[in-house]
């Protein structure tokens, strides 16, 4: 019989997927493991944004650079393009628009940014990345 070592996660891992179970309904729904495997691929490739206030996380968001809407929308991919496809968001205390704009600001390559809201019967929305700060400033 072969043994299979569980895998490890890091502390930050643990921390960001519990916040974003909190925070999001549908990541509620899924299995911890899958959760936390899902966190550590976004915290591996430098793709989680996270703000903290002292030690406490406030904010997240997950992010996949991809080259075209198709790829945000259908695949699974992440390529380095140029837009930022938001794989999931969730922020306490209004902090939704400081995410976005520290984002904005350390990726100035970022012309574009794509997402798909549950709540909107998953339809896609694609922006230029300027006009985030407008689309999150109600957060």
């Amino acid at each position: 019989m072969v043994a299979f070592a569980r895998p490890t996660y890091s502390r930050d891992v643990h921390i960001i997927a519990a916040f974003l179970r909190r925070s999001l309904p549908h990541v509620a729904k899924w299995e911890r493991e899958g959760t936390l495997a899902w966190v550590k691929w976004f915290v591996a490739h430098g793709r989680a944004v996270t703000l903290r206030r002292g030690s406490r996380i406030i904010g997240v968001v997950l992010v996949r650079r991809v080259s075209s809407q198709e790829q945000a929308n259908t695949d699974y991919a992440d390529d380095g393009g140029p837009i930022a496809y938001i794989e999931a968001a969730a922020a306490r205390d209004g902090c939704l628009k400081s995410l976005f704009g520290w984002f904005q600001t350390n990726n100035a390559d970022i012309k574009t940014i794509a997402w798909v809201r549950s709540k909107h019967a998953n339809r896609p929305f694609i922006s230029p990345i300027s006009a985030a700060e407008r689309r999150f400033s109600h957060v």
